[in-house]
């Protein structure tokens, strides 16, 4: 079915078009770059995909692919506007062995491996026992005045916290990567096992801060008494109160869309719904952080189909969106609005 679910007030659709047999699956997360996002990467192709995380037990583990990695083309055909990877793994069946183009650290380097299914993948998740968590999130109030980098807020007894950073602070580089967009720095954190160290490059007030620790998890942040932590790396000029993010289960009801509400949605707010009904989708969770801005979306879908996710605000501007392809399984993704 069709899912529409108002949170904040935001609008969420999740459609899927079942399909007969399971598809060639490469398994990576991935975004696209923008042109402005490119050049400053360095990419000359602009279609290319810019991966975030690959899966165990699938061809890019076997390949070697690594989250920062830019797919530019597969098997030889460099990805464009009327060929991107969608296309390119459309036109393969599992068992296929294929060759994939990328630029790792501004060198252009070619990796081949044979694609299994989306069900042969390990799509586990780490326990928060196990996840890294540096402990910043987007801070939408402070302005970057030309500085580039992510502007962050500190989350209390953190790594962050323990670096020495403070809200405000512009993030320009995690490790050897450059720090262009909140994608990236989810990208860069979750690289690594808790307890390796991590390296944050950050600016605050035209200064210019390195610092390195260890990082913690998730478990270990949240449950942390923030009264016996160590001093700070970084001396604060002024004290800096932050506040302790809080997220809560959001419970859904899901219904059909009807055509009344799918023409009512397109007058009022421009938005085009399908109303074609054939999406079972299971455990459907949202755990929003209201201080932050942030909510982490989870579901299942126990089908194979061609899924998108769209996210619209309340007045009708698309603010996330995610085209996962041919897509059976768990999906799990931290949204920053």
């Amino acid at each position: 079915m069709t899912c529409v679910l108002r949170l904040i007030p935001i609008f969420f659709f999740l459609t899927s078009s079942l399909m007969a047999q399971e598809s060639s699956f490469l398994g990576i997360s991935s975004n696209t770059v923008s042109r402005s996002k490119a050049a400053a990467l360095g990419f000359e192709n602009t279609y290319g995909r810019y991966v975030v995380y690959t899966v165990k037990q699938t061809a890019a583990e076997r390949m070697g692919l690594q989250p920062f990695d830019y797919l530019v083309g597969m098997n030889g055909q460099p990805f464009s506007a009327e060929y991107n990877l969608h296309d390119a793994l459309g036109a393969t069946t599992p068992g296929e062995s294929v060759q994939v183009d990328f630029v790792r650290a501004g060198r252009l380097q070619s990796a081949q491996a044979v694609l299994g299914t989306r069900s042969q993948a390990d799509r586990s998740h780490r326990p928060d026992q196990e996840d890294p968590f540096l402990g910043v999130a987007p801070d939408h109030n402070t302005a970057q005045n030309e500085i580039p980098g992510v502007p962050v807020r500190i989350v209390d007894c953190s790594t962050a916290e323990a670096m020495g950073m403070q809200d405000g602070d512009v993030i320009q580089q995690i490790d050897d990567f450059k720090m262009i967009d909140w994608h990236d720095i989810g990208a860069a954190v979750n690289f690594r096992a808790v307890g390796d160290p991590i390296r944050v490059v950050f600016v605050r007030e035209g200064r210019t801060y390195e610092e390195s620790l260890p990082i913690k998890s998730e478990y270990e942040t949240e449950n942390a008494d923030c009264n016996s932590a160590p001093q700070p790396a970084v001396a604060a000029e002024t004290p800096v109160q932050t506040e302790k993010v809080q997220s809560e289960v959001v419970e859904i009801e899901m219904e059909d869309v009807t055509s009344e509400e799918a023409e009512a949605m397109k007058r009022s707010k421009g938005i085009d719904m399908p109303v074609v009904n054939n999406l079972e989708i299971e455990r459907l969770k949202i755990f929003p952080n209201p201080s932050s801005g942030i909510f982490n979306l989870q579901f299942e879908l126990p089908n194979l189909g061609n899924t998108s996710i769209r996210l619209f605000n309340s007045s009708g501007r698309l603010i996330y969106q995610s085209d996962l392809g041919p897509f059976s399984g768990d999906f799990s993704d931290r949204i920053d609005l």
